[in-house]
């Protein structure tokens, strides 16, 4: 599948997400996941494709059927950008697929993996906004909180009074 997707990224100079699975599935240990994208790194690098243009995702797997599965997640999403230092895509809700008051688990989870480097986040940005502003805050890449403040005072002038 790669032979035939990276060298129609490298014409077209198109972004590409590498997800942490292959033929066996989906591994349930961060540093096999790591191994995998490794392995894509390694051919993209080959292939002259920008780090930039490459987007990681680690894998959200429910909770429901997996105790360890946001841990697997965020340890594995930590390894791959400190190692790599590639941008980090996540589908957020799927750590609470199949439980109750999933806004409750999804802004908790979102909140740690932004913490552990995720950069691009499929979420419901209606739902999550205030808690992806509030995050960014809390781990200093906001400084003097304009960015938080800011989106607070344009939601209160759009609010019926």
């Amino acid at each position: 599948m790669l032979d035939e997707i990276l060298p129609l990224v490298g014409k077209y100079k198109t972004v590409v997400v590498v997800l942490a699975s292959d033929a066996s599935g989906i591994p349930k240990e961060p540093l096999k996941r790591l191994q995998i994208i490794k392995q894509i790194i390694d051919r993209t690098d080959q292939m002259h494709i920008q780090r930039e243009d490459i987007l990681v995702d680690c894998i959200a797997e429910s909770s429901a059927v997996n105790d360890r599965a946001a841990i697997v997640t965020l340890e594995t999403m930590g390894i791959v950008e400190r190692e790599l230092g590639v941008n980090l895509v996540l589908g957020a809700s799927n750590v609470s697929f199949g439980l109750p008051n999933r806004t409750v688990i999804n802004s908790v989870f979102l909140s740690l993996a932004i913490q552990s480097g995720l950069t691009c986040a499929i979420v419901n940005a209606a739902k999550m906004k205030p808690y992806i502003m509030a995050a960014d805050l809390l781990l200093g890449r906001d400084p003097w909180a304009r960015q938080y403040v800011t989106y607070y005072r344009r939601l209160k002038s759009v609010s019926p009074h």
